[in-house]
């Protein structure tokens, strides 16, 4: 198997916790077992399919996102779950997904793009199909003060 992993071996899930279309989902920091190689097109030969407690089906994870090991704290001393207030400008990506300076969203993990890695978290905002990495700077755990000179947005 990819990774030299084995059937039945366990392993940490290390990626920001996702829920799919099937009521599956993972969370970050969640152990499963291994059940054999990611058969999904773009896992494939770099993945495995792992199966995690409570979900019906198997779910295909990149190699990047698993370890044998639980993944270290998040950045910032911040944990799964945390209510955090983004505090940047406000955004609109190409997957149509966005942030809005000011809006509350969910911690689901660490930042996993190269350039927020270690400095920044997953968040998932209201309205949106998956998450955003926001680095550290941008975050926080009051919503921002007013515009100044009294603007809204």
């Amino acid at each position: 198997l990819p990774g030299g992993h084995a059937l039945g071996d366990t392993l940490f899930f290390t990626g920001s916790s996702q829920t799919f279309a099937s009521g599956d989902q993972v969370e970050h920091g969640q152990s499963g077992e291994v059940v054999g190689p990611a058969d999904s097109e773009s896992c494939k030969g770099q993945g495995l399919g792992m199966r995690f407690p409570g979900n019906k089906g198997s779910i295909d994870c990149y190699l990047t996102q698993l370890s044998r090991e639980p993944p270290p704290p998040l950045p910032g001393g911040h944990a799964l779950g945390d209510t955090l207030f983004f505090t940047g400008s406000s955004q609109t990506f190409a997957s149509g997904d966005q942030v809005e300076h000011g809006q509350s969203g969910e911690v689901v993990g660490p930042a996993d793009s190269e350039s927020c890695k270690g400095q920044g978290l997953g968040m998932r905002f209201p309205g949106n199909k998956g998450s955003i990495d926001c680095y550290l700077t941008q975050l926080s755990r009051e919503p921002p003060p007013p515009l100044p000179g009294g603007h809204a947005l």
